[in-house]
């Protein structure tokens, strides 16, 4: 799985139903099939662009591993249009899904 350029993450990040402009600030290489891209807004919200190569659907578990293993509470998820992911092949030879979501 590719490392995303900060201009890669802004782009996918704007693609979400969200007011206002998301700046990435940091990476977490978290799992060979998770990236975690941290971005804040300009009133320093935080958010976190979650990439991988398939679609977890258990948000559950997944804000359970977050905050176990990094430390990061997820308040709220993000849709692009009317779904929580969007998928793109234009990355890899494989589809790429990608979530984001408000953190604490």
């Amino acid at each position: 799985m590719k490392i995303l350029s900060k201009e890669e993450v802004e782009k996918i990040a704007s693609s979400f139903d969200f007011d206002g402009k998301l700046t990435f600030t940091d990476m977490i290489d978290f799992e060979p099939d998770c990236k975690i891209y941290k971005l804040d807004n300009e009133t320093e919200d935080n958010f976190i662009l979650i990439c991988r190569d398939y679609q977890f659907d258990d948000t559950d578990a997944e804000e359970r591993i977050l905050n176990n293993e990094l430390g990061i509470t997820i308040l709220d998820r993000l849709k692009c249009n009317d779904s929580y992911f969007l998928r793109t092949n234009e990355f890899d030879r494989f589809e790429y899904v990608f979530s984001l979501a408000r953190t604490a």
